[in-house]
């Protein structure tokens, strides 16, 4: 087994050494960050499918354990799986075949363990009754959160591909099922496609998709949905981007979208790219001008043999009400003659609802032991 991970402040992968018992070995699992937390549920092992759960500790680099009392959704995978509200929510997936369409919720409260036994009654599963209309049963589609609900996008059922004019929503206050129709450059219907979604002001929530693929061939294209839940292409104009694509992984975070491995025509790739999501304008990597889609490269050579990270990523954090983005903007065309390949990102950290303010910011700065945790820390605050 391995795991990986890119420190977003250097541009280098690493393999970190990990304490507490690993999981089994799977494909088409689920994994899904709560606060510090990875949350892995299912996937395909061999010729069966799972149902157990981990969890990796990002903090202590270690893998702990929840012990599970009760009834839990079938064993399965290519589901759908997200974090609201202190839940993981679990959508479709495919075992033998595809799995009926309920809505299974496991409450993230308690603290996993890090050793493989636990004492109490443990967290349960809970199986939603729901209300309204339930999309079929279908895999290899992606969910994510707007808000308190959740959005199911694409995937492939009984009676082919799931078309993207209409986007199934679950809704987790009302437990009820409902439907958004769709307009503009709608996407073509596909599978194993990745998506995300960020928040866009007091507007709601944009969506972002890439990839994926059908019967008649893949895709490398990004779309996104805005809050009107009218579709754009943002990519169609750049010559250079990731190839075709399906099964990759995708994260957004400091205001990119990054883009990682998957199968494309020629196989597996580890192929890594990342796209400022606030321009909206194009694939981005070393060299941000002009927004060449080049891979995340370990590092380069400087003239005297040493090496330096290729790209680098400033992080500027403010109150609510400050115009962060555009003191992002304004640094980085200041800053970039000076640091090729520079990227300068920014974000608001919320303020503390006890009043704590400022005070809180300095406490968690002051938590930090290092650059990474203190960025850790900060995307942690950043998704309460």
């Amino acid at each position: 087994p391995g795991l990986f991970t890119l420190n977003l402040l250097t541009g280098c992968w690493t393999s970190p050494q990990l304490g507490g018992e690993w999981p089994p070995l799977r494909w088409g699992h689920s994994m899904t960050p709560f606060r510090q937390w990875i949350v892995i549920f299912g996937g395909h092992r061999s010729r069966n499918c799972l149902d157990d759960l981990a969890f990796l500790n990002t903090e202590a680099m270690a893998w702990a354990h929840l012990k599970i009392s009760g009834a839990k959704p079938a064993a399965r995978g290519q589901h759908a799986a997200v974090v609201i509200s202190q839940r993981l929510w679990v959508f479709g997936g495919v075992a033998s075949s595809l799995l009926p369409q309920k809505v299974w919720s496991l409450g993230l409260q308690m603290e996993p363990n890090t050793s493989s036994e636990s004492n109490g009654e443990g967290a349960s599963w809970v199986c939603a009754q729901v209300s309204g209309e339930a999309p079929p049963p279908f895999c290899d589609h992606t969910g994510v959160a707007s808000g308190t609900h959740v959005m199911l996008l694409g995937g492939s059922s009984a009676n082919g591909y799931i078309s993207l004019h209409t986007i199934f929503v679950f809704h987790t206050d009302s437990l009820s099922w409902g439907m958004l129709s769709c307009s503009g450059s709608v996407p073509s219907a596909r599978a194993g496609h990745v998506a995300a979604s960020q928040q866009s002001g007091d507007r709601g929530y944009l969506v972002y998709l890439f990839g994926g693929g059908n019967s008649a061939h893949g895709f490398n294209d990004l779309h996104v949905l805005d809050e009107n839940c009218r579709w754009s292409r943002l990519d169609s104009s750049c010559a250079c981007r990731p190839v075709a694509t399906e099964g990759a992984a995708l994260a957004l975070t400091g205001g990119m979208l990054l883009v990682f491995g998957g199968y494309t025509s020629s196989g597996a790739t580890r192929q890594s790219y990342a796209w400022g999501c606030e321009h909206l304008s194009r694939w981005r990597s070393d060299s941000i001008p002009n927004g060449r889609a080049l891979p995340i490269s370990p590092s380069s050579e400087r003239a005297d043999g040493s090496h330096v990270a290729s790209q680098s990523l400033l992080l500027l954090v403010s109150p609510a009400l400050v115009p962060v983005h555009a003191h992002a903007q304004a640094a980085q065309a200041a800053l970039l003659p000076y640091f090729p390949g520079l990227q300068v990102v920014g974000a608001h950290i919320p303020v503390a609802s006890d009043g704590g303010g400022a005070d809180d910011e300095a406490r968690a700065s002051a938590e930090a032991q290092s650059q990474e945790h203190g960025l850790s820390l900060l995307l942690q605050r950043m998704q309460q």
